[in-house]
């Protein structure tokens, strides 16, 4: 098993070739609006287009900070 910390509730767990993203959020702000809200102080410890293909996405509940929509 290999555990990779994205950023603040963002990870990549893989185990025998199996991705899962936990709490995906890729974005500049924490907002439903692009132009306000909290703004990102640490880029991604892995680029979103570095990620491996993901076989699944678990959201561990609907709030900004933890589900990214874009």
């Amino acid at each position: 098993m290999r555990i990779t910390f994205i950023n603040h509730a963002s990870f990549l767990v893989q185990l025998d070739g199996f991705n899962i993203l936990t709490d995906p959020v890729f974005s500049q702000r924490i907002s439903p609006l692009l132009f306000i809200g909290p703004r990102r102080i640490h880029k991604p410890g892995i680029a979103l287009g570095n990620l491996p293909p993901i076989d699944v996405i678990l959201i561990s509940h609907d709030y900004y900070d933890h589900l990214d929509l874009a």
